[in-house]
């Protein structure tokens, strides 16, 4: 037999508004970072030079950038050099294709 519309009204309704245990805004609105364009690109393009320092620290005399290391850090500054060298050699490429770049060369090393 057919159940009464109302019966079938309240068992969709049940089904159809579950229970939630976050509050409604926290499933509609993307948690997103509050970064402006620069802001970000700087994030990315630091990211990509960590990613190609352990690459170069894997091997420190296969390039004249990593002999340029060995010559001017020292223990104190050697990240904050480190950094700063890496970056002038990388100029102005895009930080997309340096984090792909990195990520191929750290896909090798494996």
């Amino acid at each position: 037999m057919d159940a009464p519309p109302s019966a079938v009204a309240e068992t969709l309704a049940s089904v159809a508004n579950p229970v939630l245990k976050l509050p409604v805004f926290e499933s509609c609105i993307p948690s997103v970072d509050d970064l402006n364009f620069h802001s970000k690109r700087q994030q990315l393009r630091d990211v990509a030079v960590g990613k190609l320092l352990v690459v170069m620290f894997c091997n420190l005399g296969a390039s004249d950038t990593s002999g340029q290391f060995l010559e001017e850090c020292t223990h104190e500054q050697s990240q904050q050099k480190a950094d700063d060298i890496l970056d002038t050699v990388l100029g102005v490429r895009s930080p997309a294709t340096l984090i792909k770049s990195a990520n191929t060369l750290l896909a090798s090393l494996r």
